[in-house]
């Protein structure tokens, strides 16, 4: 409650500052008030039009919200003025595998890890939404990206799950 009540306060007192629209949205969202989460996101895009980090915002919000459809639009929108952003193309797969389109999220992820290689959450995220012997790839990449020094936890938590995918549980 106390961060959500500064965040109350800093709006206040810069209710232009698209970041902490951002966050205080993201904590809004967290506390499950979803149409108060998107609202503030939806005036972060609309305070810098065309940013990246807003739209990923709204559409974080909206995919937490159970609105899909418009999440995958708005990710699709500014993945077209941001192609490069590994982040849009991971949460654009999140948005497709919660609707169920395991297809696609699997190509928005490979997308994300090919832009960005060490991107954490889009190796994770393969891991969760990949079957069978498309783990092995993403087992490879894993490892890699551990022997490399990146960051663990999710990393080892996605590589068992491959792991144990692919039936290699030792």
């Amino acid at each position: 409650k106390d961060s959500l009540t500064a965040l109350d306060v800093a709006v206040t007192y810069a209710p232009d500052d698209p970041d902490i629209r951002i966050h205080r949205g993201a904590a809004l969202s967290l506390r499950g008030a979803h149409a108060k989460a998107v609202a503030d996101h939806e005036k972060a895009v609309a305070l810098a039009p065309g940013a990246a980090a807003p739209a990923l915002a709204l559409a974080t919000s909206l995919r937490i919200a159970r609105r899909h459809d418009e999440s995958d639009a708005i990710l699709r929108d500014a993945i077209a003025a941001h192609p490069n952003d590994a982040g849009l193309w991971n949460n654009l797969g999140v948005t497709l595998g919660d609707r169920g389109d395991d297809e696609a999220a699997l190509v928005a992820f490979e997308e994300a890890a090919t832009l960005d290689p060490p991107h954490v959450p889009a190796r994770v995220n393969m891991a969760i939404w990949s079957k069978g012997s498309a783990q092995q790839a993403n087992v490879t990449a894993i490892e890699r990206m551990l022997a490399e020094g990146v960051e663990g936890t999710h990393l080892h938590f996605a590589l068992g799950k491959a792991l144990n995918d692919l039936g290699q549980y030792d």
